[in-house]
């Protein structure tokens, strides 16, 4: 059987193979770290929305200043307890 030589060998189609799938691998770290970073900004988001809820200002207040939404904020403040009304 005679060999195109358009078509690559099977070594080389291995060798591309693993590199594609170490593309991935290395994907998967990047994505796993810039999950945690977010996840840490999160934490601190919500950290500073308790506090300002704290020192008297006002859920839909803090949503206008962040941009974020009324039930995120909410969602905030019920994860240490605090209530809509308190």
């Amino acid at each position: 059987m005679t060999k195109d030589s358009s078509t690559p060998s099977l070594l080389e189609a291995v060798r591309a193979l693993t590199k594609a799938q170490a593309k991935v691998v290395r994907a998967r770290k990047s994505l796993d770290a810039a999950r945690a970073e977010v996840e840490q900004h999160r934490r601190a988001v919500a950290d500073a929305a308790v506090i300002a809820h704290r020192n008297g200002m006002r859920q839909k207040e803090i949503a206008e200043r962040t941009g974020l939404t009324r039930e995120t904020i909410r969602k905030y403040l019920r994860a240490v307890g605090i209530n809509a009304n308190d």
